[in-house]
């Protein structure tokens, strides 16, 4: 029999009370996880890329973070030295920023450095280099052992050593976006919407239909980072994910419709994803808890998989934005519906 019941695709407010204790949820994340992981490249066209007028790329540099006391008397003089190096390079600016602040969507890049004391005399000196609207960390640098007289020199070296990477980071972020003002949704080009597919590829196919939600009132890039985790969800389950043939197909909203978009496409389903609460907090970094629906249909318009899953406490870095949030929000909200929708997936074949 098939079922016609609408797939209720509805923006919900980014605290949405929906987190009630004890509240029924088909799937339930446990205890705290770690979202310092590399997500996959992403597309947020507001929160990377060059910003600032004349086209130069805006690096923000957090407050350094001593382990001592002792050590407080010393950031100053790091930060500073940090900005005039990384300022030096072409096209960039650099902006020292309070680590409590929020990190402006214009900032491409973010760099957090740490000062560990060893003894008396000598420390070590980490920074990395993050791109805050996908969580990646893209550059790294570790002193050793380093004299607190020479602290400088090594600050100078630590530039040096990550020019490369930063730009690196800075023309991928380029590249990223200029892609984004081709296509919809960052997929292969074997998936972009309009382009059909390249028949190399045998894997049985899974339609990734748009996903939706509001957060931050950006559905923009909610919708993008969401479909793309979705789209990673279908290839790693080892199926081929395509884009749906048009606009209207890839917003399908009722059982019907996504079955007839997946009938249509000769695939085995149509996915979609709704993000449809978002809730952040403060702890010195960004946190975040999510309500995500995830709908699997069959081309015959039946449901194979429609939960709501609830997200664990996912915990950012130093100068991770709410944009990388969304995305360890959408990952592991899909990476725990992952197995029943691989068995639903199998069960249908």
């Amino acid at each position: 029999m098939r079922v016609s019941r609408t797939i209720a695709f509805v923006t919900v407010a980014l605290a949405a009370a929906q987190t009630a204790s004890g509240q029924a949820t088909a799937e339930q994340a446990g205890g705290e996880a770690r979202a310092g992981g590399e997500a996959r490249a992403g597309g947020e066209a507001r929160a990377s890329g060059e910003a600032r007028a004349g086209g130069e790329a805006l690096i923000a540099l957090l407050p350094p973070t001593p382990d001592q006391d002792r050590l407080a008397v010393y950031r100053n003089p790091i930060a500073a030295s940090l900005a005039r190096g990384l300022g030096a390079l072409q096209g960039v600016a650099v902006r020292r920023v309070a680590v409590d602040g929020d990190i402006p969507d214009e900032v491409a890049l973010v760099v957090d450095v740490r000062l560990a004391s060893i003894d008396k005399r000598r420390v070590s000196l980490a920074i990395g280099v993050r791109d805050p609207a996908r969580g990646v960390t893209v550059a790294r640098f570790a002193s050793g052992p380093t004299a607190l007289v020479g602290l400088d020199a090594v600050v100078e070296r630590a530039v040096a050593e990550l020019s490369g990477d930063v730009r690196r980071a800075l023309a991928a972020q380029r590249a990223r976006r200029s892609e984004l003002e081709k296509a919809p949704v960052e997929l292969p080009v074997t998936v972009i919407e309009g382009i059909a597919p390249e028949e190399s590829d045998a894997r049985q196919r899974v339609v990734v239909l748009q996903a939706t939600g509001d957060v931050r009132g950006d559905r923009l890039t909610t919708s993008r980072i969401a479909t793309e985790e979705a789209y990673r969800l279908v290839d790693g389950l080892g199926y081929r994910p395509l884009a749906a043939a048009s606009a209207s197909d890839a917003r399908a909203g009722t059982y019907a419709q996504a079955g007839a978009v997946a009938r249509r496409a000769g695939a085995a389903a149509s996915l979609k994803v709704q993000i449809e609460a978002i809730r952040f907090d403060y702890r010195g970094v960004l946190t975040a808890r999510g309500i995500v629906r995830v709908v699997l249909i069959d081309p015959d318009g039946q449901a194979l998989y429609d939960r709501v899953v609830r997200t664990g406490t996912l915990v950012g870095d130093r100068g991770d934005t709410p944009y990388a949030l969304m995305r360890y929000v959408s990952r592991q909200s899909l990476d725990i519906a992952r197995p029943r929708i691989e068995r639903a997936l199998g069960e249908d074949r």
